[in-house]
């Protein structure tokens, strides 16, 4: 069950994130959140199948916690590593609790027509009441007896049965006073199961008996349920899906480089804005930046952290001379593209002799070597080097089909 100290732990949580949040510390704020969700998370798994209202405010308090936004500003790859992790920990919780669910439903139903049985009033939420005065009134070995029949008449699974004696021994333990009666009424609720059954003889007319009180309480447990997926789907798309860097603009000297456009031109890349945006996203993190950032001629001890880098990165990719070209706009393709289909191919047989004969030069062809993947030092010159590129572009086009 929740306790109070539960309650109060968290809502101190709450009240650390929001100061965070104001002071902007991006690391605090986060680690608050994380451990403001793992610690809903254990209620939930913590809760046991008969305690039907501990169930329903565990899942409020994880549902509460699932539109906080996980971040500010842009995450390390540490942090939503780690936050993926507990949600998949959560999505675990969640199926067992919903395997858990129709068991107790099950359940609650066998022992409040058991107990109705005997004459005992139901409650709501007081199964374990129930039980325990069961037990007490017509003793372990009756009372499993009655279970076990009910479990028959109902056409129970094995399997599920086996669980739920389980869980029904467990619900007799926790109370001090009935436990030494637990391990027995769970053998008693087996060996009437296994025990045959005399056919009926007579026509004596069953006694009847008042229907069980109606346990409201697990419908509205298991429709909650379904909110609870949805809502952890959502917020771990929250974790995965983050805010993409903004375009960045040309340059002034990218811009003198190509000249006037004439009417109708504009400014193009041969590899796309976009690719060129994800290809980083996707290689950087927070062990490899700086020896990305050497490798490819940054001084890494100039920038404080991977984003500075990166957004430096992204934009002289942008504006890098040799991927960008004026042409018609016309031949712009429109709307989102994927794959190959993102890059200009119709452009490339131009684009790549525009390169190879006006672009390079004795001065650049070592820096683009470089930032194209080469190692200069495999060249003698930049006609070697415009050789080997040309011959690698034509390889590659005549493997995509073009």
């Amino acid at each position: 069950m929740i306790t109070e100290s539960d309650r109060c732990y968290l809502r101190g949580l709450k009240l650390k994130l929001e100061h965070e949040k104001n002071h902007g510390d991006a690391e605090e704020y986060h680690r608050l959140y994380s451990e403001m969700l793992t610690y809903a998370n254990k209620l939930v798994a913590a809760q046991r199948w008969w305690e039907i209202w501990g169930k329903e405010e565990a899942f409020a308090i994880l549902r509460g916690v699932f539109p906080i936004p996980p971040y500010l500003g842009r995450p390390t790859h540490d942090q939503i590593t780690a936050d993926l992790a507990i949600h998949r920990e959560i999505g675990k919780n969640l199926e067992e609790q919903t395997a858990s669910l129709e068991r107790t439903e099950l359940v609650v139903k066998i022992v409040d027509n058991v107990a109705t049985a005997v004459g005992i009033v139901v409650g709501v939420g007081t199964t374990t009441v129930v039980i325990k005065e069961l037990v007490k009134r017509v003793g372990v070995r009756k009372a499993g007896e009655l279970l076990a029949e009910e479990f028959i008449k109902n056409q129970i699974k094995q399997e599920i049965q086996d669980k739920a004696i389980d869980e029904l021994a467990d619900a007799l333990g926790v109370d001090p006073e009935t436990a030494h009666a637990a391990a027995n009424l769970a053998q008693v609720m087996k060996d009437a199961r296994r025990r045959p059954r005399p056919p009926v003889v007579g026509t004596k007319p069953p006694t009847p008996v008042a229907p069980a009180r109606p346990r409201p309480e697990l419908a509205a447990l298991n429709k909650n349920v379904a909110v609870l997926q949805k809502d952890q789907q959502w917020a771990q798309h929250s974790i995965m899906v983050q805010p993409k860097t903004p375009r960045p603009k040309f340059r002034e000297s990218t811009t003198k480089a190509l000249g006037a456009l004439q009417p109708g031109d504009e400014r193009r890349h041969v590899v796309p804005w976009e690719y060129m945006r994800d290809m980083a996203e996707a290689t950087l993190t927070d062990q490899n930046w700086r020896r990305v950032a050497t490798r490819l001629g940054y001084d890494a001890g100039g920038f404080k952290n991977l984003n500075e880098f990166k957004g430096q990165w992204q934009r002289d990719l942008f504006n890098e001379k040799n991927n960008v070209w004026k042409g018609s706009a016309s031949g712009n393709p429109r709307g989102k593209l994927t794959g190959e289909d993102r890059f200009d191919w119709g452009v490339l047989k131009e684009k790549r002799q525009n390169i190879l004969d006006s672009v390079l030069t004795d001065e650049n062809w070592q820096r683009f070597a470089q930032r194209a993947g080469y190692n200069p030092a495999d060249f003698k010159d930049k006609v070697d080097f415009q050789g080997k590129w040309r011959q690698d572009w034509e390889s590659e086009r005549t493997a995509l089909g073009f």
